[in-house]
C-alpha cells in the first residue's frame, strides 16, 4: 500500500511539473525533481533509467551527482544505485 501511495505522489508531482514548467518561476522544476526523487526511491525500473540517462548525459550526471550530495542520506543511496555502470 506505501509503495502504491509513493508511486502515485511520485507521478502526481511529475504532472503538477510539467504543467507549471512553463512559467518563470521554477515551481515545475522543483516538483519534477522531488517527483522523481519518490519514484526513484521505490522503483527499480526508475533507477535502470535514470542510470542510463547518467550514462548518455555528462550534464545530467553531473546534476545527479550534485543532488546526490546534498539529499538527505535514505535518497541519495538510492541515488547512487544510479551511477553509471563504470563509475562504481
Amino acid at each position: 500500500m506505501k509503495r502504491v501511495l509513493s508511486d502515485i505522489i511520485g507521478v502526481l508531482c511529475i504532472g503538477v511539473g510539467l504543467l507549471l514548467f512553463p512559467l518563470p518561476i521554477p515551481l515545475g522544476a522543483i516538483f519534477i525533481a522531488f517527483g522523481c526523487a519518490v519514484l526513484i526511491f521505490t522503483e527499480k525500473q526508475v533507477r535502470d533509467v535514470v542510470r542510463e540517462l547518467r550514462e548518455k548525459s555528462k550534464k545530467v550526471d553531473k546534476v545527479t551527482h550534485w543532488a546526490q550530495k546534498h539529499l538527505p542520506k535514505e535518497f541519495s543511496e538510492k541515488l547512487k544505485e544510479t551511477e553509471p555502470k563504470g563509475d562504481r
